[in-house]
């Protein structure tokens, strides 16, 4: 039995994507010395990096570890094998299985992809299964995988990624701040669609 694994989507099956997260991602861009450039940087949380890709960029090979991959702007398309992964502002990325995964990536000068990363905290993540588990008194399926899929964001994920961009301005907010916004999240996680795949990662 899946533990209520739809249950915000059914409440909430068309979450509108806030127009902050792209205000919010531009700043973080700037904060962190990407405004102008592609790259990568870890922030000033620990387990949580920054990305930009400022164009298009046809089946690149990208090894992805075990993690959620949120797009703030922008729309890429996993290929892993027989299996296609879409992922944008609206559908954020899990993967409980390091892969290299062939990606296309949809982005501009203009309009470039803005993203962050999030390592998965086993601990807490386990901590919050027992917890569901519990007051449910049933456990998460577990459903065969690859081991990455993709997870319809709902207005509370939103709210949570919101708060979290905002603190990554500030190195104490974040560390301060930070971790408990990180648990919301994994915890709105679990209820999602893709709920039993973050479960079975704590197995």
């Amino acid at each position: 039995m899946k533990i209520d694994s739809c249950q915000y989507l059914t409440v909430n099956p068309l979450a509108v994507v806030p127009p902050s997260l792209i205000t919010l991602a531009t700043s973080l861009c700037e904060y962190y010395g990407l405004a102008q450039r592609s790259g990568r940087v870890d922030t000033c949380l620990a387990g949580i990096r920054l990305f930009r890709i400022d164009g298009y960029r046809k089946y690149s090979p990208q090894m992805y570890e075990q993690g959620i991959v949120i797009i703030l702007q922008g729309r890429k398309i996993g290929h892993l094998n027989q299996h296609q992964f879409n992922y944008d502002p609206q559908r954020c990325l899990l993967v409980t299985t390091p892969y290299p995964i062939v990606c296309e990536t949809f982005a501009s000068h203009e309009q470039p992809l803005m993203g962050i990363n999030i390592d998965f905290d086993i601990t807490v993540i386990g901590q919050l299964v027992a917890m569901i588990e519990a007051q449910q008194h049933s456990r998460f399926d577990s459903e065969g995988s690859c081991g990455v899929a993709t997870t319809q964001m709902t207005d509370r994920m939103y709210r949570s990624v919101e708060q979290l961009l905002e603190v990554l301005h500030d190195p104490l907010d974040a560390q301060v701040l930070g971790p408990s916004l990180i648990r919301q999240l994994f915890y709105y996680l679990l209820h999602s669609e893709q709920g039993y795949l973050l479960a079975q990662y704590c197995e």
